[in-house]
């Protein structure tokens, strides 16, 4: 599970450039949102603000290890032949799939 810093206000949270619906219990301010590997999105982008730190091929899907310009690091699950293009050292844009989230309070991941 990926812990990801956002921002809540009532039933939303901004993360990651997107503002998502939360589920369960409501937060303010700073949060940490709970997301799945699979829920990551990352699209190679020479203008992203993260970078492939390391990559997993698992035959069917592959597991590159982002970081973030905070130094905070992400799993993501992504189609096994898009790692060639998720290689070390490759720039990357990070976003996640459209859908409810978790959060907790910040720091607490």
């Amino acid at each position: 599970m990926n812990h990801v810093p956002g921002a809540a206000s009532g039933d939303r949270v901004a993360v990651l450039g997107r503002t998502l619906p939360v589920e369960g219990p409501r937060r303010e301010g700073a949060v940490e949102v709970l997301v799945r590997p699979e829920a990551m999105i990352v699209t190679p982008d020479p203008d992203g603000t993260a970078t492939v730190v390391a990559s997993s091929f698992r035959g069917s899907t592959a597991r590159p290890r982002v970081r973030l310009a905070d130094g905070t690091e992400l799993l993501a699950d992504v189609p096994g032949h898009e790692s060639v293009r998720l290689a070390f050292g490759v720039t990357v844009t990070v976003t996640l799939v459209d859908r409810p989230v978790l959060v907790s309070a910040a720091g607490h991941g």
